[in-house]
């Protein structure tokens, strides 16, 4: 079975649109797990199986270096738990990529070499612990539009959403930047899927077997948005079928 996940910037609808989507194949087709919701699915048992006994989620994480092992063990453990799933007859669809994610959210704090050494050693734990080729079937990139307006709006649902990070942006400032990394980053993405042609090489290993799909998020009406994730889910529901018939 398919293991989908799901590429965008915060408050794009990821989230929504993958749960949506899910639902059009019935409760037994689908298991639903992502980044942002880890303490559902990330039980003691998944992380003993996944990452051997050495992990670091039970403890207190609070320094930047804490973190940063902690969102990687996340990384780590959803790709790991997905394959598990999905080699068990059941498709997965990952809400919010978290191997993808933790890298937009260290490369914009970094200069462009130190990027690339972050992203080398990162993978370099991946495949220490799931081998070179566990990626998503298909990652789905959710569009928005880029300019002043969006971005106050993104902001807008980052604020009324119940659950966020603290590396969530606060500011209309801090959504652009998140914004144009986001953007570059699936560059980098469609680069490496569509020609091994990726500035960073453990993505051009890991998603070299990966398909891209694109689906557009407008802007709508409040009462308009079960609506318009509805008819998004639809339409994602036909790509992946034509893909997959086209393959």
């Amino acid at each position: 079975m398919d293991v989908i996940s799901f590429y965008g910037t915060d408050g794009s609808g990821k989230t929504t649109i993958a749960k949506e989507f899910a639902s059009l194949n019935g409760d037994d087709e689908y298991v639903v797990i992502g980044g942002s919701s880890y303490k559902s699915w990330l039980t003691p048992e998944v992380a003993k199986n996944i990452l051997g006994s050495n992990h670091k989620l039970a403890e207190v994480n609070e320094t930047p270096q804490e973190m940063v092992r902690l969102y990687e063990d996340i990384a780590i453990a959803c790709y790991g738990l997905a394959r598990i799933i999905a080699s068990r007859g059941t498709g997965v669809v990952i809400d919010s990529d978290p191997y993808l994610k933790r890298i937009i959210w260290e490369t914009l704090q970094l200069p462009e070499t130190q990027a690339k050494e972050y992203v080398a050693r990162f993978e370099e734990r991946m495949a220490d612990h799931l081998g070179e080729v566990e990626s998503p079937d298909y990652i789905v990139g959710v569009n928005m539009l880029s300019d002043a307006t969006t971005h106050e709006q993104l902001l807008n649902r980052l604020n009324v959403r119940e659950i966020n990070s603290k590396h969530d942006p606060t500011e209309v400032h801090e959504v652009r930047a998140l914004d144009s990394q986001v953007r570059e980053i699936w560059q980098e993405i469609e680069l490496a899927v569509e020609s091994g042609a990726s500035q960073f090489e453990g993505f051009n290993n890991r998603l070299s077997t990966s398909t891209v799909v694109h689906v557009d998020n407008p802007d709508c009406q409040p009462n308009e948005v079960a609506m318009q994730m509805h008819t998004i889910a639809l339409q994602l529901d036909e790509k992946i079928n034509d893909r997959a018939l086209s393959q």
